[in-house]
C-alpha cells in the first residue's frame, strides 16, 4: 500500500471551516427541524430534534425520521430527496416508531402516552391506542402487521 500524499486529498483544506469540511457532495443532511413548544411542558424548544431515523423495509428510497415535535416526517432519500409526508397526531416527543412489513403502515410511540397506528400513504392516524405510561420501544411482529410488540415502564 502506497502512502498517502497531498493528491489524495483533492479539496480538502485543513485550513476549512467545519461546514465546509463536511459539505460532501452528493450527501444530504438532516437538520433540525421545526419550533415551537411541546404542548404539557414549560420547556420551549428553539429547534425540534429529530431523535429517531429509520429506512422503510428492503427499500433504500424511503426514510422516517422523528423529532420531538411529536412528527414523523416520511422522505424520499434517493431519487430526488425530498419530503413526502408528514404524520401529526402525537402531542410529545415521538420516542420510537416501526415500519410494517410492507412499508404500508407505521407504528409510533410517543411520551403523550398513546401508541399510533399510521396508514403511510394518507398520512392518517388508523388507530389510537391511550397507554398509562409511555411506552420505551415499539415494534411489529415482522410476519403479522395485526400484531406488535410494545416494552412500557420507566424511561431513564
Amino acid at each position: 500500500m502506497d502512502a498517502l500524499d497531498e493528491d489524495d486529498f483533492v479539496g480538502f483544506n485543513l485550513n476549512n471551516n467545519m461546514a465546509e469540511v463536511y459539505a460532501f457532495v452528493g450527501m444530504h443532511h438532516i437538520f433540525e427541524r421545526g419550533t415551537g413548544k411541546v404542548e404539557g411542558t414549560s420547556f420551549l424548544f428553539a429547534n425540534m430534534i429529530v431523535n429517531r431515523i429509520k429506512f422503510g423495509n428492503n427499500d433504500n428510497d424511503i426514510l422516517a425520521f422523528a423529532s420531538s415535535d411529536g412528527i414523523i416526517t416520511i422522505a424520499s432519500a434517493m431519487q430526488k430527496p425530498q419530503v413526502i409526508i408528514e404524520l401529526v397526531g402525537h402531542s410529545q416527543p415521538i420516542i420510537d416508531f416501526d415500519w410494517s412489513l410492507s412499508n404500508e403502515y407505521l407504528i409510533s410511540t410517543s411520551l403523550d402516552n398513546t401508541i399510533r397506528v399510521w396508514n403511510v400513504n394518507s398520512g392518517k392516524c388508523v388507530r389510537t391506542i391511550l397507554c398509562k405510561t409511555p411506552a420505551s420501544c415499539i415494534q411489529f411482529h415482522p410476519l403479522n402487521n395485526n400484531i406488535f410488540l410494545v416494552r412500557h415502564g420507566h424511561i431513564y
